[in-house]
């Protein structure tokens, strides 16, 4: 019986010695792993010296408490011209893109099918923009305004083709332009600085084929246009309220007008295609009648 208890005792004392011995070599190793991490933060710090409350880093990534990643910022490529920012939602959707680069610089938004649907952005060119997407991701509406003073918005339709501009440049002219499906013009409006506005009627071709327009001088005017652009049909109403239609020729030369005068005196004139008078009649606010036919010649008259 003592023998037994003396056995048990030694067993106990060996083990003691093995955990002993186990906790020894455990404490070593956990000493030495800190000294190869410290050793790595230090020569990390004199490859990249930092001034003390600086953190240096090409890469920061932030998670939430489920650890998905969240807001991701770094820079890549050797020649380290690109820097961005990611932000992704808790489902680990990339929601948006901040980045710069040796041309521009952007801001990039997403849907929650990671569909891109707006971008802003500059450029070196010293040109700015910004760009909306439908939620199938095509280029619906976009606004740009340059160095040289213009500033645009314009719409596309859902196959991308541009169909409504409206812009202004650095002299103050104000332009919008209705595009068809081909990308012809078809009406175009224009205000300019010194009073004058208009409209511009196209026909498929983009050829002007009706103007409408006001001046600074309080005169309106409406024409007809041929395939050419001549203008054969223009109707006015003058400052002094005079109101007068012609038409003309196939060379834009006038042949006859109509007049209705402020005193309210109406008459018409018809002209050869050297532009000579060969009929002129007027007749009164009063019912008077005046007449002047051709038989007169040019040089008389």
């Amino acid at each position: 019986m003592k023998q037994s208890i003396e056995r048990r005792i030694q067993i106990l004392e060996h083990e003691n010695e093995r955990v002993r011995r186990h906790v020894q070599l455990t404490r070593m190793i956990c000493f030495l792993l800190t000294l190869v991490v410290a050793f790595g933060v230090f020569a990390g710090l004199q490859e990249a010296p930092q001034d003390p409350g600086e953190l240096t880093l090409r890469k920061l990534t932030i998670v939430d408490r489920m650890g998905n990643d969240r807001i991701t910022l770094k820079t890549d490529g050797e020649d380290g011209v690109f820097a961005g920012l990611a932000i992704r939602d808790r489902n680990d959707r990339i929601r948006l893109i901040m980045s710069t680069d040796e041309d521009r610089s952007a801001l990039m938004c997403f849907d929650d099918n990671q569909t891109v649907r707006w971008v802003a952005q500059t450029k070196a060119t010293g040109d700015a923009g910004t760009r909306l997407f439908d939620s199938n991701g095509n280029h619906r509406i976009a606004t740009n305004s340059g160095k040289t003073g213009v500033a645009e918005t314009m719409y596309l339709d859902k196959d991308g083709k541009t169909r409504l501009v409206h812009a202004t440049d650095g002299t103050g002219v104000a332009v919008v332009r209705i595009l068809d499906i081909k990308g012809t013009d078809r009406i175009n409006w224009v205000s300019t600085p010194q009073g004058r506005a208009s409209a511009i009627h196209f026909d498929a071709a983009g050829i002007p084929r009706a103007l409408l327009g006001t001046d600074v001088d309080r005169r309106s005017h409406f024409g007809l246009l041929g395939q050419q652009s001549e203008v054969r049909w223009g109707a006015a109403v003058l400052p002094d309220e005079t109101v007068s239609a012609g038409v003309f020729d196939s060379n834009g030369a006038p042949r006859a007008a109509v007049t209705v005068d402020k005193d309210d005196n109406a008459g018409f004139l018809v002209l050869d295609q050297n532009g000579v008078e060969v009929i002129r009649a007027m007749v009164g606010a009063d019912g008077s009648l005046v007449a002047d036919d051709s038989a007169e010649s040019a040089e008389d008259r």
